[in-house]
């Protein structure tokens, strides 16, 4: 709740409804799981999760700091689950509430390649926008270096594929998780999301554009 480039983001009105309530509607149909959680610390976002249908686990203020991380928190909510239900689950998801434009089909393939036990962890990715490989360094006085100079003039089909975490959809086995505490574990797989659905909400730019993909998304699937 405390964000500080984009007040109030988790529950930020989208095209009519709060943004954390895609999320919670994707998990719910989706028909994957057992227990659909919010972690907060905020009384504005518990109030508004439990209207959209989700439980909702109190944080602790350490847990909400700017120096806390989600491996922290999802640490936090394990523990906490096998103290109420006496066992961890087998595996969770951590879907993250600003990213509202991801589907339930995007769960539930990106589930079907964990549940396939060929891999532990299973991220969304998406493409860079432009070739990561090109970046330069500023210096102090200005001055602009190649970050890679032995890759930034390479023929581009013969550079390294890169892409990026899409932050929307991780799925993860919690043996493993609990074990390496990372969700960038070994034995970890991506299901490729296009950029579009993989808009974060963090400034108000982001809000524009989720605003205008969600009105478009509704508008074409009104007549289906």
């Amino acid at each position: 709740g405390g964000s500080k480039r984009l007040p109030g983001k988790n529950v930020i009105r989208v095209a009519g409804r709060p943004v954390i309530d895609y999320t919670v509607q994707a998990a719910i149909k989706s028909d994957l799981f057992d227990h659909i959680i919010v972690s907060t610390e905020d009384s504005d976002i518990a109030e508004c999760a439990r209207v959209c249908g989700a439980e909702v686990w109190e944080r602790s203020r350490e847990l909400a700091s700017d120096l806390s991380t989600m491996d922290d928190v999802m640490k936090d909510v394990l523990e906490r689950f096998k103290n109420k239900y006496d066992a961890y689950p087998k595996t969770f998801c951590c879907l993250l509430a600003t990213s509202a434009l991801r589907s339930f089909e995007d769960i539930r393939e990106s589930f079907l390649m964990l549940k396939s036990g060929d891999c532990d962890f299973v991220m969304t990715y998406k493409e860079y926008e432009s070739s990561p490989h090109e970046a330069l360094k500023i210096g102090e006085n200005a001055e602009l270096t190649p970050m890679w100079p032995n890759i930034m003039f390479q023929k581009r089909w013969e550079r390294p594929h890169l892409v990026k975490d899409a932050g929307s959809v991780y799925w993860l086995d919690t043996k493993s998780f609990l074990e390496q505490e990372t969700f960038y574990g070994n034995n970890l797989k991506g299901y490729l999301i296009p950029a579009e659905r993989a808009i974060d909400l963090d400034v108000p730019h982001d809000l524009e554009l989720m605003e205008y993909f969600m009105n478009k998304y509704n508008s074409e699937t009104e007549g289906v």
